[in-house]
Protein backbone atom coordinates (compact mmCIF):
# COMPACT_ATOMS: atom_id res chain seq x y z
CA UNK A 1 0.00 0.00 0.00
CA UNK A 2 1.45 3.37 -1.04
CA UNK A 3 1.69 6.45 1.19
CA UNK A 4 -1.00 8.05 -0.94
CA UNK A 5 -3.37 5.11 -0.42
CA UNK A 6 -2.70 5.22 3.33
CA UNK A 7 -3.42 8.95 3.56
CA UNK A 8 -6.63 8.53 1.57
CA UNK A 9 -7.73 5.57 3.70
CA UNK A 10 -7.11 7.46 6.94
CA UNK A 11 -8.89 10.55 5.65
CA UNK A 12 -11.99 8.75 4.36
CA UNK A 13 -12.11 6.62 7.51
CA UNK A 14 -12.68 9.82 9.48
CA UNK A 15 -15.24 11.12 7.00
CA UNK A 16 -12.93 14.00 6.14
CA UNK A 17 -12.74 15.80 2.78
CA UNK A 18 -9.45 16.66 1.11
CA UNK A 19 -10.10 20.33 1.88
CA UNK A 20 -10.70 19.57 5.57
CA UNK A 21 -7.49 17.55 5.80
CA UNK A 22 -5.56 20.30 4.02
CA UNK A 23 -6.84 22.89 6.50
CA UNK A 24 -5.79 20.78 9.49
CA UNK A 25 -2.31 20.30 8.00
CA UNK A 26 -1.99 23.92 6.85
CA UNK A 27 -1.34 22.89 3.24
CA UNK A 28 -3.31 23.34 0.00
CA UNK A 29 -6.03 20.94 -1.12
CA UNK A 30 -3.97 20.45 -4.29
CA UNK A 31 -1.10 19.13 -2.14
CA UNK A 32 -3.39 16.50 -0.57
CA UNK A 33 -4.65 15.49 -4.02
CA UNK A 34 -1.06 15.17 -5.23
CA UNK A 35 -0.12 12.95 -2.28
CA UNK A 36 -3.15 10.68 -2.64
CA UNK A 37 -2.50 10.23 -6.36
CA UNK A 38 1.13 9.32 -5.58
CA UNK A 39 2.36 12.26 -7.64
CA UNK A 40 4.39 13.54 -4.71
CA UNK A 41 5.42 12.74 -1.13
CA UNK A 42 4.71 14.93 1.93
CA UNK A 43 7.62 16.80 3.47
CA UNK A 44 8.89 15.49 6.82
CA UNK A 45 6.91 18.13 8.75
CA UNK A 46 3.70 17.08 7.00
CA UNK A 47 4.40 13.38 7.59
CA UNK A 48 4.75 14.04 11.31
CA UNK A 49 1.57 16.16 11.33
CA UNK A 50 -0.36 13.43 9.50
CA UNK A 51 0.88 10.76 11.91
CA UNK A 52 -0.08 12.90 14.93
CA UNK A 53 -3.51 13.72 13.49
CA UNK A 54 -4.41 10.07 12.86
CA UNK A 55 -2.70 8.66 15.98
CA UNK A 56 -0.28 6.39 14.10
CA UNK A 57 3.50 6.16 13.83
CA UNK A 58 5.45 7.77 11.01
CA UNK A 59 6.92 4.31 10.30
CA UNK A 60 3.43 2.90 9.75
CA UNK A 61 2.77 5.72 7.30
CA UNK A 62 5.92 5.46 5.20
CA UNK A 63 7.18 1.89 5.57
CA UNK A 64 6.47 -0.57 2.75
CA UNK A 65 4.33 -3.48 3.85
CA UNK A 66 2.82 -1.52 6.75
CA UNK A 67 -0.76 -0.80 5.64
CA UNK A 68 -3.14 1.31 7.70
CA UNK A 69 -6.72 0.14 8.06
CA UNK A 70 -9.51 2.18 9.63
CA UNK A 71 -13.15 2.04 10.67
CA UNK A 72 -15.43 4.64 12.27
CA UNK A 73 -18.94 4.96 13.66
CA UNK A 74 -20.73 7.99 15.03
CA UNK A 75 -23.86 8.60 17.07
CA UNK A 76 -25.88 11.77 17.67
CA UNK A 77 -26.84 12.81 21.20
CA UNK A 78 -28.91 15.75 22.40
CA UNK A 79 -28.48 15.82 26.16
CA UNK A 80 -25.84 15.43 28.87
CA UNK A 81 -24.90 11.83 29.68
CA UNK A 82 -22.64 9.69 31.81
CA UNK A 83 -20.40 7.57 29.59
CA UNK A 84 -19.11 4.07 30.26
CA UNK A 85 -16.50 2.51 27.97
CA UNK A 86 -15.43 -1.15 28.02
CA UNK A 87 -12.71 -1.76 25.44
CA UNK A 88 -10.68 -4.73 24.32
CA UNK A 89 -6.93 -4.32 25.01
CA UNK A 90 -5.40 -1.64 22.76
CA UNK A 91 -2.05 -0.22 21.81
CA UNK A 92 -3.37 3.32 22.21
CA UNK A 93 -6.63 4.91 23.38
CA UNK A 94 -7.47 8.60 23.06
CA UNK A 95 -10.51 10.11 24.78
CA UNK A 96 -11.03 13.65 23.54
CA UNK A 97 -13.68 16.36 23.75
CA UNK A 98 -14.87 18.18 20.64
CA UNK A 99 -17.51 20.76 19.67
CA UNK A 100 -19.79 18.47 17.64
CA UNK A 101 -22.95 16.85 19.04
CA UNK A 102 -21.79 13.44 17.83
CA UNK A 103 -20.03 10.63 19.66
CA UNK A 104 -17.45 9.34 17.19
CA UNK A 105 -15.45 6.12 17.58
CA UNK A 106 -12.45 5.64 15.31
CA UNK A 107 -10.39 2.44 15.09
CA UNK A 108 -7.14 2.11 13.13
CA UNK A 109 -4.58 -0.66 12.79
CA UNK A 110 -1.38 -1.39 10.87
CA UNK A 111 -2.19 -5.08 10.58
CA UNK A 112 -5.87 -5.82 11.36
CA UNK A 113 -7.30 -5.55 7.85
CA UNK A 114 -10.98 -6.28 8.48
CA UNK A 115 -11.76 -4.12 11.51
CA UNK A 116 -15.52 -4.19 10.88
CA UNK A 117 -15.60 -8.00 10.96
CA UNK A 118 -12.98 -8.69 13.63
CA UNK A 119 -14.14 -6.05 16.11
CA UNK A 120 -17.65 -5.20 17.26
CA UNK A 121 -18.42 -1.71 18.56
CA UNK A 122 -21.80 -1.51 20.30
CA UNK A 123 -23.63 1.44 21.84
CA UNK A 124 -26.33 1.08 24.50
CA UNK A 125 -27.98 4.47 24.93
CA UNK A 126 -30.51 5.54 27.55
CA UNK A 127 -31.74 8.96 28.59
CA UNK A 128 -28.90 9.64 31.04
CA UNK A 129 -26.28 7.00 30.26
CA UNK A 130 -24.38 5.64 27.29
CA UNK A 131 -22.44 2.37 27.39
CA UNK A 132 -19.91 1.75 24.61
CA UNK A 133 -18.20 -1.61 24.17
CA UNK A 134 -15.54 -2.73 21.72
CA UNK A 135 -15.06 -6.49 21.65
CA UNK A 136 -12.87 -8.71 19.48
CA UNK A 137 -14.41 -11.42 17.28
CA UNK A 138 -13.41 -14.35 15.10
CA UNK A 139 -9.77 -15.40 15.59
CA UNK A 140 -8.52 -12.01 16.75
CA UNK A 141 -6.65 -12.27 20.08
CA UNK A 142 -6.05 -9.88 22.96
CA UNK A 143 -2.40 -9.84 21.96
CA UNK A 144 -3.30 -8.79 18.39
CA UNK A 145 -5.34 -5.87 19.73
CA UNK A 146 -2.80 -4.85 22.36
CA UNK A 147 -0.05 -4.64 19.75
CA UNK A 148 -1.94 -3.33 16.72
CA UNK A 149 -5.18 -1.52 17.62
CA UNK A 150 -5.58 2.23 18.12
CA UNK A 151 -8.91 3.67 19.32
CA UNK A 152 -9.89 7.34 19.34
CA UNK A 153 -13.18 8.41 20.93
CA UNK A 154 -14.53 11.94 20.43
CA UNK A 155 -17.17 13.18 22.89
CA UNK A 156 -19.34 16.33 22.71
CA UNK A 157 -17.84 18.62 25.37
CA UNK A 158 -21.17 20.18 26.36
CA UNK A 159 -22.79 16.79 27.03
CA UNK A 160 -20.12 15.11 29.17
CA UNK A 161 -21.20 14.14 32.68
CA UNK A 162 -19.16 11.36 34.29
CA UNK A 163 -16.83 9.00 32.43
CA UNK A 164 -15.80 5.41 33.24
CA UNK A 165 -13.18 3.66 31.11
CA UNK A 166 -11.99 0.06 31.43
CA UNK A 167 -9.22 -1.34 29.23
CA UNK A 168 -5.63 -2.53 29.14
CA UNK A 169 -3.56 -0.17 27.02
CA UNK A 170 0.01 0.86 26.36
CA UNK A 171 -0.72 4.59 25.97
CA UNK A 172 -3.83 6.40 27.21
CA UNK A 173 -4.47 10.01 26.16
CA UNK A 174 -7.12 12.14 27.90
CA UNK A 175 -7.58 15.65 26.58
CA UNK A 176 -9.79 18.68 26.03
CA UNK A 177 -12.84 18.08 28.23
CA UNK A 178 -14.45 18.89 31.56
CA UNK A 179 -16.13 16.22 33.66
CA UNK A 180 -17.54 15.73 37.13
CA UNK A 181 -15.43 12.59 37.44
CA UNK A 182 -13.42 10.35 35.15
CA UNK A 183 -12.53 6.88 36.38
CA UNK A 184 -10.02 4.60 34.68
CA UNK A 185 -9.55 0.95 35.53
CA UNK A 186 -6.92 -1.27 33.91
CA UNK A 187 -3.25 -1.34 33.05
CA UNK A 188 -1.32 1.38 31.21
CA UNK A 189 2.32 2.20 30.59
CA UNK A 190 1.71 5.92 30.03
CA UNK A 191 -1.31 8.11 30.81
CA UNK A 192 -1.35 11.65 29.42
CA UNK A 193 -3.72 14.33 30.73
CA UNK A 194 -3.97 17.64 28.89
CA UNK A 195 -6.70 20.26 29.29
CA UNK A 196 -8.73 17.91 31.51
CA UNK A 197 -10.88 19.60 34.17
CA UNK A 198 -12.43 17.77 37.12
CA UNK A 199 -11.66 14.77 39.28
CA UNK A 200 -9.59 11.98 37.70
CA UNK A 201 -9.46 8.62 39.52
CA UNK A 202 -6.85 6.25 38.11
CA UNK A 203 -7.08 2.63 39.34
CA UNK A 204 -3.98 1.36 37.55
CA UNK A 205 -2.82 -2.24 37.85
CA UNK A 206 0.66 -1.57 36.42
CA UNK A 207 3.65 0.69 36.98
CA UNK A 208 2.76 3.85 35.09
CA UNK A 209 4.11 7.23 34.01
CA UNK A 210 1.56 10.05 34.20
CA UNK A 211 2.24 13.07 31.97
CA UNK A 212 0.15 15.90 33.44
CA UNK A 213 0.33 19.10 31.36
CA UNK A 214 -2.07 21.07 33.55
CA UNK A 215 -4.16 20.41 36.64
CA UNK A 216 -7.65 21.74 37.38
CA UNK A 217 -9.18 19.50 40.03
CA UNK A 218 -7.56 16.33 41.31
CA UNK A 219 -5.56 13.36 40.13
CA UNK A 220 -6.12 10.37 42.43
CA UNK A 221 -3.90 7.34 41.82
CA UNK A 222 -4.90 4.02 43.37
CA UNK A 223 -2.32 1.21 43.18
CA UNK A 224 -1.29 -1.90 45.05
CA UNK A 225 2.40 -2.88 45.21
CA UNK A 226 3.33 -0.62 42.28
CA UNK A 227 5.82 2.15 41.55
CA UNK A 228 4.78 5.07 39.34
CA UNK A 229 5.83 8.57 38.32
CA UNK A 230 3.88 11.79 37.77
CA UNK A 231 5.54 14.41 35.57
CA UNK A 232 4.10 17.90 35.77
CA UNK A 233 5.27 21.39 34.64
CA UNK A 234 7.27 23.33 37.21
CA UNK A 235 4.81 26.23 37.28
CA UNK A 236 1.66 24.15 37.91
CA UNK A 237 0.64 24.34 41.55
CA UNK A 238 -0.73 21.31 43.41
CA UNK A 239 -1.12 19.79 46.85
CA UNK A 240 0.46 16.32 47.31
CA UNK A 241 -1.52 13.90 49.50
CA UNK A 242 -0.42 10.46 50.65
CA UNK A 243 -3.64 8.66 51.63
CA UNK A 244 -2.36 5.14 51.02
CA UNK A 245 -1.39 2.41 53.41
CA UNK A 246 2.36 1.78 53.63
CA UNK A 247 2.84 4.04 50.59
CA UNK A 248 5.71 6.41 49.77
CA UNK A 249 5.14 9.78 48.10
CA UNK A 250 8.18 11.77 46.97
CA UNK A 251 7.95 15.28 45.49
CA UNK A 252 10.76 17.06 43.66
CA UNK A 253 11.81 20.32 45.31
CA UNK A 254 11.74 21.96 41.87
CA UNK A 255 7.94 21.83 41.77
CA UNK A 256 5.27 24.27 42.95
CA UNK A 257 3.69 22.06 45.61
CA UNK A 258 1.71 23.77 48.37
CA UNK A 259 -0.48 22.60 51.23
CA UNK A 260 -2.90 25.43 50.36
CA UNK A 261 -3.54 24.48 46.73
CA UNK A 262 -7.06 23.34 45.80
CA UNK A 263 -5.66 21.10 43.03
CA UNK A 264 -4.53 17.73 44.37
CA UNK A 265 -2.31 14.82 43.40
CA UNK A 266 -3.19 11.98 45.74
CA UNK A 267 -1.73 8.51 46.19
CA UNK A 268 -4.10 5.81 47.45
CA UNK A 269 -3.83 2.05 47.71
CA UNK A 270 -1.24 -0.04 49.52
CA UNK A 271 2.52 -0.73 49.44
CA UNK A 272 3.07 1.58 46.47
CA UNK A 273 5.38 4.48 45.70
CA UNK A 274 4.84 7.63 43.68
CA UNK A 275 7.47 10.10 42.54
CA UNK A 276 6.28 13.55 41.37
CA UNK A 277 8.87 15.33 39.23
CA UNK A 278 9.24 18.11 36.69
CA UNK A 279 7.97 17.62 33.16
CA UNK A 280 10.68 18.58 30.67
Amino acid sequence: MSIGDKIKGLRTGKGMSQAELAEKLNVSRQAVTKWENDNGTPEVESLIAIADLFEISVDALVKDGAPVFSSAIQYDIETAKDFEFELTPCRSVTLEGHDSEKVRIEMTSDTIADLDSDLKASIDDSRRNMNVKIRRKNDLTDSDCRENLTVRILLPRKYIGRIELETDVSDLHLRSFSTKDIEFGGSANTITLKDVHGQAEMDVRSDCTFLVYDLDGSLEINQVDRSSVVKIPKDVGFRPVNAGRKCDLDVSKKLSSSDKSEDIIELNGMKSSLRIEALK
